[in-house]
């Protein structure tokens, strides 16, 4: 998962440089929410007829790709409420749109690679950033911490095969434009 940012493919959160925001004139990495395939956070959480119907088209189109590469479908069906789940679970923790358009505060939490690895020790970002093969910034920001605070709770709560399912799916996702027209 580390590496899959420098190979141009990251799933679970958005991280790239801009424009530090208490400064103009440098630019700083920003590591942020994400990991969500839906618009946004109310279409998991929002009994609204239409988000209900957007979740049960994904839940198909989920089974639907795993299908394609290779899975039972009684074992796709099951795989796609684990990842429906695991971006539940995401989504109630992400802030909005609308909240993070209202509040650019959301995105502004610098700090440095030590704090950020004793905010998440289950997901250190000195290894992450070694992963990448660039050196290692005196601050980033950790923008949505409490984002980041859940994805760390969830590498020691969820089994494996949770987190295999939903960057299995998210990976044939990515690359279903460049596969067999099945796949569109």
């Amino acid at each position: 998962m580390r590496s899959s940012f420098a190979e141009g493919t990251g799933t679970l959160f958005g991280f790239g440089p801009q424009a530090d925001f208490k400064n103009s004139t440098m630019n700083i990495a920003y590591a942020t929410q994400g990991g969500l395939a839906l618009p946004d956070r109310g279409y998991y959480l929002e009994d609204r007829a239409d988000f209900v119907a957007a979740r049960a088209a994904y839940l198909d189109y989920i089974a639907k790709l795993l299908v394609l590469s290779g899975a039972a479908e009684a074992t796709a069906e099951a795989d796609a409420k684990t990842i429906m789940a695991f971006e539940t679970r995401l989504a109630k923790v992400s802030l909005s749109s609308e909240e993070m358009s209202r509040d650019v505060e959301t995105f502004y939490h610098p700090v440095s690679i030590a704090e950020a690895d004793q905010l998440t020790p289950n997901f250190l970002w000195s290894k992450f950033f070694d992963a990448q093969g660039v050196k290692q910034p005196a601050l980033f920001s950790l923008a949505q911490p409490k984002f980041h605070a859940e994805v760390n709770a969830m590498l020691t709560e969820l089994p494996i095969a949770a987190w295999k399912t939903y960057l299995r799916f998210h990976l044939i996702d990515e690359a279903s434009p460049y596969l067999s027209d099945a796949y569109a």
